[in-house]
Parts: C-alpha cells; sequence; structure tokens
C-alpha cells in the first residue's frame, strides 16, 4: 500500500522519471532531427521501464538512424523478447542484419515479420531482397512477381527481379524487367548499375556502356558503374576512357578489388603498347587478390598475364595452370591457349571483336568476344524500410 503510495507521490513531485511521459519527449525530438538527444529520453524510458518495449524499439530506432546497427539489432531484440508480437520489431531487426550483411538473420526475421502481417506488400518486396541474398533468386523471383501484381508502377520490383532473374540465367526475362524498370523510373540509379552489368555479360557492349553511365550521370560516384563501364570501354578500344575509369573508382574507393583486377588486365593485355605497364599490373593483381583473400580463382589468370607481361614466364604459368585446376574445362579454352602461350614465353594480348591495336578503330578480327576474367558479386539495395526508425508510443506491459 505505501509503497504504491510512495511511488505515487514520487512521480507526482517529479523524482522519478515517468516512463511515457520520457517516451513522448523522445519522440518529439527524433521527429525534430534531433537523434541523439532523443536516444537519452528514450534510454531513461527504459531505465525506468525496464520492460518498456517500445521504449527499446525507439532505441533501436536511434541507433540504426546513427548508424550503430550492432547496437539496433540488440534494442529489437531486448524488444522482441517483451512481446515478440511487434512486426515492426521483427523488420528492424531485419534491416539492421542486412546492414550488417548478415543475410541468413535478416531472411529469418522478415519470415517472423511477415507471418505476423501476411498482407504487407513492403515486407513481401524486402523478403524478395534478402532472398536474393541468401542465395535463393527463385524465391526472390516469386516475391516481386507478387509486389508486381498488385503494383505495376513499383520500378524498384521491376529492378530486383531483373537482378534475380538474372541470376537465374533467364537473360532475356531480366533483360526486359531492367528495361521496365528504367522506363518506370529513369531516376532509378540503381537499375541503370545492374542493365549495364547484365549487357555487359551479354556482351552488348554499347549498350552496358550507355546503361552505366546513365547510372553515373545520376551518382557519379558509384564505384561499381565506374567500374562496369571501364570494362565494356576496354573491350571497346576506348583503352584511355577505361583506365580514366577504372582509376577514378581506386582514387575514390583504393579497396575496390575488382577494379584493381580489372586494371591489371588493361596493363597487362592492352594491345595497344602505350598502355601496358608489368610491373603495375602485377603489383594491382596481387593486391586484388590479397584484398579478396585469393579467393577467386579466376582472378589468378589476371596475375598470370601480368607476370607473363614483366616476363616472368615460369611465375605466369604457375599462376595459368592454378587458374586452371580450379575451374577446368577443354583445351580449347582461352584459358588453355594463354598457358600455351606462356609456356612458349610470350604474353597475351586481349583482342576482340570491339578492340584493335589503335585505339577507337574499327574492329579487325571476328574472334568471338571474351570479358575480362572475373565475377559478380552478391548485393542487397533499394529496401523498404516501413518504420526502421519511426518512433513507437504505445507503452507494453511492464
Amino acid at each position: 500500500m505505501f509503497g504504491r503510495l510512495e511511488t505515487w507521490l514520487r512521480q507526482r513531485l517529479g523524482l522519478e522519471p515517468n516512463a511515457s511521459l520520457l517516451n513522448q519527449l523522445g519522440m518529439k525530438l527524433f521527429e525534430q532531427g534531433r537523434t541523439a538527444e532523443a536516444l537519452v529520453q528514450f534510454e531513461r524510458a527504459v531505465a525506468a521501464a525496464p520492460y518498456f518495449a517500445a521504449a527499446w524499439m525507439n532505441i533501436a530506432g536511434c541507433k540504426a538512424t546513427l548508424g550503430d546497427h550492432e547496437a539496433a539489432v540488440d534494442g529489437y531484440t531486448k524488444a522482441i523478447a517483451i512481446d515478440p508480437r511487434i512486426m515492426l520489431a521483427w523488420n528492424g531487426r531485419a534491416l539492421a542484419n542486412l546492414q550488417l550483411q548478415r543475410f541468413a538473420e535478416a531472411f529469418a526475421d522478415f519470415e517472423q515479420a511477415l507471418a505476423l502481417e501476411p498482407e504487407s506488400l513492403d515486407l513481401v518486396y524486402n523478403r524478395g531482397v534478402a532472398a536474393a541474398a541468401v542465395g535463393r533468386p527463385d524465391l526472390a523471383v516469386a516475391d516481386m512477381t507478387l509486389v508486381i501484381a498488385h503494383d505495376p508502377q513499383r520500378a524498384a520490383a521491376w529492378q530486383q527481379r531483373g537482378v534475380a532473374l538474372a541470376a537465374l540465367e533467364r537473360s532475356d526475362d531480366a533483360l526486359a524487367d531492367l528495361q521496365r524498370a528504367t522506363e518506370l523510373d529513369p531516376s532509378l540509379a540503381d537499375a541503370w548499375r545492374e542493365l549495364g552489368t547484365l549487357h555487359y555479360f551479354r556482351g552488348e557492349l554499347a549498350a552496358a556502356v550507355e546503361a552505366s553511365s546513365r547510372c553515373l550521370a545520376l551518382t557519379p560516384h558509384d564505384g561499381l558503374a565506374a567500374n562496369n563501364r571501364g570494362c565494356g570501354l576496354f573491350l571497346l578500344g576506348r583503352f584511355a576512357e577505361a583506365g580514366a575509369d577504372l582509376k577514378q573508382v581506386l582514387a575514390e574507393q583504393p579497396q575496390f578489388a575488382s577494379a584493381k583486377k580489372n586494371l591489371a588486365w588493361l596493363r597487362a593485355t592492352c594491345p595497344d603498347e602505350r598502355y601496358r605497364n608489368g610491373a603495375e599490373a602485377v603489383a594491382l593483381a596481387r593486391t586484388a587478390l590479397e584484398i579478396i583473400q585469393w579467393d577467386q580463382p579466376q582472378w589468378l589468370e589476371v596475375l598470370a598475364a601480368a607476370e607473363a607481361e614483366a616476363g616472368n614466364f615460369a611465375e605466369a604459368v604457375r599462376r595459368q595452370e592454378e587458374a586452371i585446376a580450379a575451374s577446368p574445362g577443354g583445351s580449347g579454352t582461352p584459358a588453355q591457349r594463354r598457358l600455351a602461350l606462356y609456356q612458349s614465353g610470350q604474353p597475351f594480348r586481349h583482342r576482340s571483336p570491339c578492340a584493335s591495336h589503335e585505339e577507337n578503330a574499327p574492329p579487325t578480327d571476328t574472334a568471338a568476344l571474351e570479358l575480362i576474367p572475373g565475377g559478380r558479386t552478391v548485393r542487397f539495395q533499394d529496401l523498404v524500410r516501413p518504420s526502421e526508425a519511426t518512433p513507437v508510443e504505445k507503452e507494453q506491459p511492464l
């Protein structure tokens, strides 16, 4: 009796913070963009009421806004432990896990969120993005198809389905979807980037450069788009422009391994001797492999070509044999033909129907197009963030 009376008196006299009032104050501060100040109030709220799930969610939202995604996961986890029925807590934790590249955990959390709100298209969309990240492009296609059926004007869903279709090697369908995404929203830089990447792997180099350029016009510091454009320009025989793109990427992102690898290939194999430099190619190729912890056997082909350009043919043979052993093919494959060159003491010159010794000159041979060795990496992007950091007012039972 007296304990409750004492608590009531302390609250009325302002001697003990009221958790709900502190939470409301934090919400107002957050809405004003004063995130750090809002966080202080939310933390005071949970200090007074440790089982206040909404305040824990708001702490997590503040942490996510401030870029501390590990702390955001912790806050959402506390809210879920108090009340596992809160969809926004599962969704928020999934988004934070994606930022931390914990794709499996994010996918599982989106599944839980969807179990609570199965009609949410935003959650279906986000699960589709997570599905692609965990190697489930089939589910990503299914989720994006459902979103498109209900909202055919949603450009990002067309883009995401296009990426998933490409992963399933349904290249024509992927192309149609990515083109539809750019038609619906020409300002969608990610769709232009993905379209450029797809055109490149289809061997449609002029279209690849054009799409990558559209992306860079919208986001000039997009390293992946600049890297991809550089590859396309190289195969088109526009060597100076290709080198400029790749060097610009490395100036802004020195640890961009793929750009280092591609510049190494240019320095090692360019048909125009003005752009070759064996020692630089070896240094670039080695650094690129060190960044990825020597985890891409195809990239050993780049190091082999660089060693050959530098005159280190024994090392070139060794590295080329390692690359072939990791991904064996027939004796007539380009990799095998390069090995024969190195064994005979000759470097490799990358020629294609689009490149010649003279920069920007018309094609001079009829060889099949060969792309620069290397592959794609899994990415996630364009998440819908329904109320990830939106303050929550409802007080949960203590």
